[in-house]
């Protein structure tokens, strides 16, 4: 269990500089630091083409861009958002830079996975075996915080509030509403349905 005062100010730094669909699955974290830390800041390690992810996520406060063509922003970038306030630093997944940065910049208390070489530098990990697929992702992600956050809760809450055009205020129900065609209503009708991600030339 957390030896951290719940009530002392707090930053969290995630990083899930991968794919969005990992992103999404750990964002229950970024929301479990929130709701147990009643002073927290939460911020997330993404890759650009995620940016907007965490940007509508109640849970995230700020962002960190990680890019491979630029490490010294990143470096710069990440070295900025550490304040005076005690920061701790969680690794769910991606590139393994992000911890031996935070090793760099002295961030003291270093969470995550440790699946991977760079895990021997983080001081509080565990190994996970993922592809036995014993319980889902989420809950994966959130066993990893298991000593920060003991046993957390999977809110049933929304942890992404987006539309699909900001711009144009259209949310999803809406675009259902105003397109009866008949391909979207087998898909919604459909038991089982198959989504594929569609990559533009």
């Amino acid at each position: 269990m957390s030896d951290f005062d719940l009530n002392a100010p707090v930053h969290f730094i995630i990083n899930r500089s991968d794919a969005i669909g990992d992103l999404v699955l750990s964002l229950p974290v970024a929301q479990a630091l929130k709701n147990h830390y009643s002073n927290s800041k939460v911020s997330i390690i993404v890759s650009e083409r995620n940016r907007e992810v965490v940007e509508h996520c109640p849970f995230v406060d700020s962002h960190i861009l990680f890019s491979k063509s630029n490490k010294f922003k990143f470096f710069h970038d990440f070295k900025k958002s550490i304040s005076e306030e005690l920061t701790i630093f969680i690794h769910l997944g991606g590139s393994q830079l992000p911890i031996f940065v935070s090793l760099l910049l002295g961030v003291k208390h270093r969470y995550g996975l440790k699946n991977k070489m760079a895990g021997v530098l983080l001081n509080e990990g565990i190994r996970q075996s993922r592809s036995r697929a014993l319980m889902s992702e989420v809950d994966y992600n959130l066993l990893i915080i298991n000593s920060l956050v003991p046993t957390p809760l999977r809110d049933s809450s929304k942890v992404l509030v987006a539309n699909l055009c900001p711009e144009h205020g259209e949310n999803f129900n809406t675009l259902i509403r105003n397109n009866h065609k008949t391909r979207i209503n087998e898909f919604l009708g459909a038991k089982k349905k198959i989504i594929t991600k569609v990559i533009s030339p």
